[in-house]
């Protein structure tokens, strides 16, 4: 069933993607498997982790390998971690489900689900993960409480998938709503930790009239005009920087997702608008600048540097995947 519709699906539903490698079994090198977390194309059939064939050189190149299915439909599929930590176990989240799952990716050509991670009750919607030194998971959330309102935050989870602790992204003066964490980005020698503010609408799926209401109201506003500046071995929030905006040209709006440059002390998040800006000096005094804008009209509605998930394996782990 999930192999006869992966053509469509890869197409048109998959938001997270990851290059299994083979330093699981000790080679180095290119990866051969490419594991795509998506969904059925009418959304009637489980969501799935699938496994593809990338090795050009094989006679099963772009093919499906295997798929492993939740037992659940229509989660909308969404972000993975930017890249697989050689313990070869992968987080993903479905968006609209509010639910999040661990796969084994080990033996990527019989993968796993090892199950659905456990949020207290006041964090919804985790968005993105980033794998810490520790071995532990970082995580965007924008939600909070039951009436999933007000800011957001950050939330720490162990290898085993269990809730560590939090912070919350409120800062004085601006208004929670708008300080909502999408993406981020960590530089553990500078005990720092980049996050862009880019609200996620609610799932259309939702019919509740309170939300369909939340819905329209933050369809139809800022959806985020700030970077968040954390510290990594407390998860304190030090700085909520806006974005630097020209007059009537609307591109800083919305920072997704941040990437560090090979200096391991400079950050670069770009908008959904087609703007790029650089985030540095983080261990003393943090700035943003805008350093390119990309010259489209209209403005792109995905960010220049990938709004997807990516998530790559192999000897070096240093560089930006995308």
């Amino acid at each position: 069933m999930f192999l006869k519709t992966i053509a469509g699906v890869a197409v048109f539903l998959t938001l997270g993607a990851c290059a299994t490698s083979g330093f699981m079994s000790g080679a180095t090198g290119p990866s051969r498997y490419l594991a795509v977390w998506t969904g059925d194309d009418d959304r009637k059939d489980s969501d799935f982790l699938a496994v593809l064939d990338v090795e050009p050189r094989s006679p099963q190149y772009g093919r499906v390998v295997t798929t492993v299915p939740i037992g659940t439909n229509a989660l909308q599929p969404h972000h993975t971690e930017h890249f697989l930590d050689p313990s070869g176990i992968l987080f993903a989240n479905g968006w609209a489900g509010d639910r999040t799952f661990r796969f084994d990716l080990r033996q990527p050509e019989r993968p796993r689900l090892l199950g659905e991670v456990l949020r207290p009750k006041d964090i919804h919607f985790l968005h993105s993960f980033v794998r810490l030194p520790n071995g532990h998971v970082l995580a965007t959330y924008q939600a909070e409480a039951e009436k999933h309102e007000g800011a957001d935050g950050l939330a720490e989870f162990d290898a085993e998938g269990r809730f560590v602790r939090k912070s919350s992204a409120r800062w004085p003066g601006i208004d929670p709503e708008a300080l909502r964490p999408y993406s981020l980005a960590v530089l553990p020698n500078l005990d720092r930790i980049v996050t862009g503010c880019n609200a996620m609408p609610f799932p259309g799926t939702w019919t509740d009239p309170r939300v369909v209401e939340l819905r329209e109201h933050r369809n139809h506003g800022p959806r985020g005009l700030h970077v968040q500046v954390w510290r990594l071995s407390d998860l304190q929030l030090l700085a909520t920087l806006p974005l630097p905006t020209e007059p009537r040209d609307g591109r800083a709006v919305g920072p997704t997702e941040p990437r560090v440059l090979a200096d391991k002390r400079t950050v670069l998040i770009p908008t959904g608008q087609g703007a790029l800006f650089k985030v540095d000096q983080l261990d003393t005094t943090p700035t943003v600048t805008r350093v390119y804008t990309f010259e489209t009209s209209p403005p792109p509605r995905g960010a220049p540097l990938g709004r997807w998930s990516l998530a790559v394996t192999g000897s070096r782990h240093s560089g930006d995947p995308t």
